[in-house]
Parts: C-alpha cells; structure tokens; sequence
C-alpha cells in the first residue's frame, strides 16, 4: 500500500512521532493506536493512527471506523468536477469565473423571476441552447453563452442567463472538454482523438454524427449522435460502467426529453413534464458497460435525427443515482454507494416522483442557494418557474446523507416512489 509523503515544510515535526531522514509521512511510534479516536482520524492496515495523510484504510466519521473506497485510492475532488454559482446579471457580456474549472455542460436557471432551465455543453458548442421545460429542438442563440472558459463561462445579454437586476444559478459539470470529436478523462489525463478508439472508447452501431467528452472519474459524460432508426442500435457511451441515469433530447425535433434509468426497466420519463413513470418495453434504453442498447424510440434513436444524451453512474464518494420509496413522515438517505464507504454531504440534489399515474416535478435543491438547513428553496427542471419554499418539501444535508422533512408528493409521499441523482 503506497505512502504519502508530507515535506517537513508543510508539516513541522512533533515530539512523539517518528519521521523519516526526508522529513516525510509522521506515524505514530509503536504498535496499534489503542486511544480514543477522534472523527477525522484516519488509519492503516495495522491500526496506526495518523491526524493527517497516511497509507490509510480507514478514517473515522465520530462513530465508527469506515473504510475508504479503492477508486484510485481517494475520492475524487467534486469541486474540480461539478459546482453550483450563482451570479447577478449585468445585461450586458458578462464572464463568470468562479467555477474553479472549464465546464463541459452549463445548465442555468434565473431564480428571481420565471424564465426557462436553458442548457448549454461543449460537444454540442457554444450558444447552442437546449431548454429543458420545453419540448423545443436545439436553438441558436447569439447573445448567450459564448465561450467555456478557463474558470466558467461567458454569456451575453440573453434573458435567460443575464438580465440586469436578476439573479441566476448555473450547475456545472466536467466532462473531458471538445478539443477533439472523441475525448476522454480518467486518472487526472484528458486523452482526445479523432478516433474512438484512439480516446479509448468502444464504438456501436450508431458512428454518424457520433462524438463523446466522457468524464471516468466522475461517472458522466456527453454523447452527441445521429440516429439510425434501427431497433436494437448499440451507442458507446465512453464511461468505464453503464450508466445508471440517460437523459436524451432530439436536437431538431419538438419532442419531450426522455429520461431512462436501470432503476426503472422497460420504460422512461420526460424531464420536461411532470408525469410519473412510463412503462413500455419498446421506449427504453438498456445502459451497457461500453455501448447503450436502444429501441427506435423517436425520443431517442429517431432515424437521421441528432439527438445529445447526458450519462450518469455513481461514484463512491462523490455522486449517486438511486430509488426509495416516500414513508409520509422524515425519512434518512444514504449517500454511500457501497456499504462503509462513508458517503458524502450532498451539494446538489434532483428527485423525481417516478410512480406511475402521478404527477411531481423535477425538484432541484443545492447548497449554494441554501447553505444550511434546511434547504427549502427549491427549482424545477420542468418548469420555468422562480424559487420556491415549501416547508412540507424541505431537506436536510448531512455529511453523509440527506433527510426529506415532511410529506409533501413531489419528494416523500406515502408509498410512493421515486429516483434521484445527488453529487456532493
């Protein structure tokens, strides 16, 4: 197990540690820690404790000892993969640059005043919009987001993202960037080719119009292709496992968007609308390790159409897609994906009431908007609609899960179910 070294000008030396000639990593001296742990501690294989980096197996929450995932060796960093900004508009060109890295997909929402969920990612270019609470195809807008930047973004004086005394959120994610059709990043490294197999991704049977910036470290990435119609069509993803969540949009058709989980077999949702969950075995997305199995939808794999899907699988540590069914009364979620892996505080949570016959809408909490609990102002995916406070719809962020308060239908409903997507 590989030890991480800490020069002796980041960490003085302290009486009671052993340290190394080069003045790197300080154990504890002797056996296995045999004191009272306290939350934060971390451990090896052989019970030393260390307060701050080690060979580690094991931190402890203030509870109990938990292990730590072994996806290459810690969790990823979240704020260098997705963050929530908020930002006044100007009316006029307008840079934001808070990000803290150049983001792959923009999704911005005004929050003071009723104004459409616009999207915008780097596969597709920039001030190609797309908006979620509409059945619209791709449109191109002069005056919106200009550039991905360094840091953020750029947009002009659109309504939508920059109007002058309103204010506005933008969700970001990383995906691997567009420098070329085929891009892809894990372990830190951005590999771009003009070849899928030179990005190392698999390919399907659908290469026309065909494009990926995939983010295997964070588990999403952006698919841009043209569909051929065929029932069955295979489409690389170029994420390392199946995605968990697929949402899909025509891009020069007026369809809804659809929303595919394996969660929910042999049917979708519509992010756009507020219905529940669609059964249909003909209207589905079978997600693979490599390649999506699709039907010949029109939502999906429309023949000679471009359509953009957007691709999520958990990763522990960082982002969860899962299910649970509402209880009517304060109900508890995991954010770990696997059993000890400590989960997570979430920054950002979408949920959906998936069953069938009901309506809810795509319910929106971050902790930007909110920065403590309980977070009760809320935005909708499928609506234009400004904030909103429900105190029967509140939520709690914990460090490593999140609490629905209340019994409100559009998050914990009585025996109702439902998906949701948190990232911390």
């Amino acid at each position: 197990m590989a030890i991480t070294k800490i020069i002796k000008d980041l960490l003085a030396s302290d009486s009671g540690w052993s340290t190394s000639s080069e003045n790197g990593l300080r154990m504890p001296t002797g056996g296995a820690f045999s004191g009272t742990p306290l939350q934060g501690m971390i451990r090896n294989e052989v019970g030393q404790v260390s307060e701050g980096s080690a060979s580690t197996m094991q931190h402890y929450n203030g509870i109990e000892w938990k292990n730590f995932v072994n996806f290459k060796d810690a969790p990823i960093n979240a704020l260098e993969n997705f963050n929530t900004v908020l930002y006044p508009g100007n009316g006029s060109t307008k840079s934001i640059s808070t990000v803290g890295f150049k983001p792959d997909l923009v999704w911005v929402k005004r929050t003071t005043a009723p104004e459409d969920n616009v999207w915008f990612d780097s596969v597709r270019g920039v001030q190609n919009q797309l908006v979620s609470n509409k059945t619209n195809g791709e449109s191109t807008k002069t005056n919106a987001l200009s550039s991905f930047d360094t840091n953020g973004f750029t947009t002009g004086a659109n309504n939508a993202l920059n109007t002058i005394n309103q204010t506005y959120v933008a969700w970001c994610w990383k995906a691997a960037g567009a420098a070329n059709t085929f891009n892809v990043l894990e372990g830190g490294t951005v590999t771009s080719d003009s070849t899928a197999s030179g990005a190392g991704i698999t390919a399907g049977s659908i290469t026309t119009g065909w494009g990926v910036s995939a983010n295997r470290d964070a588990g999403f990435s952006i698919v841009k292709y043209t569909g051929n119609g065929a029932n069955g069509a295979t489409l690389g993803h170029g994420l390392s496992q199946a995605p968990e969540l697929i949402i899909t949009k025509g891009l020069s058709t007026a369809y809804n968007w659809s929303v595919v989980t394996s969660l929910l077999q042999n049917g979708y949702l519509e992010l756009n609308t507020t219905s529940g969950f669609n059964s249909n075995s003909s209207r589905y997305i079978t997600a693979g390790t490599t390649t999506n199995s699709l039907t010949n939808y029109v939502q999906f794999n429309q023949n000679n159409i471009n359509h953009t899907s957007y691709c999520f699988h958990s990763v522990a540590g960082y982002q969860k897609v899962d299910s649970y069914t509402g209880t009517g009364n304060t109900k508890t979620i995991s954010t770990e994906v696997t059993s000890g892996d400590g989960g997570f505080e979430p920054r950002w949570i979408l949920i959906k009431n998936t069953t069938p016959g009901t309506s809810g809408s795509w319910w929106m909490y971050d902790a930007v908007r909110n920065p403590s609990n309980p977070r009760n102002t809320r935005l909708v995916a499928d609506q234009n609609f400004s904030e909103a406070t429900n105190t029967s719809g509140n939520v709690n962020f914990n460090s490593n899960s999140f609490d629905l308060l209340g019994s409100y239908h559009g998050t914990n409903a009585n025996n109702n179910t439902y998906i949701y997507l948190v990232i911390a």
